[in-house]
């Protein structure tokens, strides 16, 4: 893109088609000034395009259940495990018990013994991680 009207021109035509709009067009000769623009173009793109997509009734569910919960366990996989270890971090804060671990076979075991009131988050960056998913159906058979 070249400027921020051409950047807004292309999330405007982004936004209409529905696709998101995200600026690849990172060289090697870039400035840094350029290369800067350019993630900031992206992650503003990214977060306009999530904001239009959330379905707010899940979100609400999600809260309504995270604030009735008996315990919390937070599960997360490679470079998601992190995040899962730091949202089990925030969360101990709020006088629930949290649990997390990065291990598959503890995350088997804790969502197999769920019991009523207890809550599961699986942090994913896609979504389709073959473990969590299993984890998610353990979790669903067990409440």
């Amino acid at each position: 893109t070249r400027g921020f009207p051409d950047f807004k021109l292309h999330l405007a035509q982004s936004l209409a088609n529905g696709t998101p709009y995200v600026n690849r067009n990172v060289n090697e000769d870039d400035s840094v000034e350029s290369y800067t623009g350019k993630i900031f173009e992206s992650a503003m793109a990214t977060l306009d395009h999530v904001r239009h997509s959330l379905d707010k009734s899940a979100i609400n569910r999600a809260v309504d259940l995270l604030t009735q919960a008996k315990k919390i366990a937070f599960f997360g996989l490679g470079p998601s495990a992190a995040v899962a270890h730091d949202a089990m971090n925030k969360f101990f804060r709020f006088n629930v018990p949290v649990v997390y671990s990065d291990d598959i076979v503890l995350q088997r075991m804790s969502c197999m013994n769920c019991s009523d009131g207890d809550v599961v988050v699986l942090i994913s960056h896609t979504g389709r991680t073959k473990n969590l998913v299993e984890l998610a159906q353990l979790a669903r058979e067990n409440d």
